[in-house]
């Protein structure tokens, strides 16, 4: 659906997780990779309001409705929602997330400490503990709350 509404000029991307997982005892591949929609049935899709040839986009086959309080006003997302998206899903829109990493187990870390991203489309920020279990850590990053492996992490100084 993406594609088809990228054919008619828009700049759409429907965002998928890529998992790589641990493979299955039985079969010889050391890892299998699995697609699967980040936002299963919403495709986003960028178009000006002032222009009426958005319109088009509700007719397409498979579009049950373009979301927003009424049909002629579509619900915006904000350009900094909007840019936080791009940036966790990359140009492809694919954002590849590995169980295998969190299969790690290490000593917790302890609750408000400062913490640097150290890989992932984050890789660099900085953010603070919210919870942490040895293989998984919650963090808070510009306001908002977001799970990772927590081998994907390493402590940037004291809290």
């Amino acid at each position: 659906m993406a594609a088809r509404l990228m054919d008619l000029g828009f700049v759409a991307v429907a965002p998928e997780f890529m998992d790589i997982l641990p493979a299955k005892p039985a079969r010889k591949l050391p890892v299998r990779e699995v697609l699967r929609a980040a936002f299963p049935g919403y495709i986003l899709v960028e178009f000006d309001l002032g222009d009426p040839d958005w319109r088009r986009i509700a007719s397409q086959r498979g579009v049950r409705q373009v979301m927003g309080a009424a049909p002629e006003r579509p619900s915006a997302v904000l350009p900094v929602q909007a840019a936080w998206m791009l940036a966790q899903f990359g140009p492809e829109g694919v954002q590849r997330r590995s169980t295998l990493a969190a299969q790690v187990v290490a000593e917790p870390i302890a609750e408000g400490v400062l913490v640097r991203v150290s890989a992932g489309p984050l890789q660099g920020k900085l953010g603070r503990v919210v919870t942490s279990n040895g293989r998984a850590v919650v963090l808070v990053i510009a306001g908002r709350r977001v799970k990772m492996a927590q081998v994907g992490v390493v402590i940037a100084g004291p809290s």
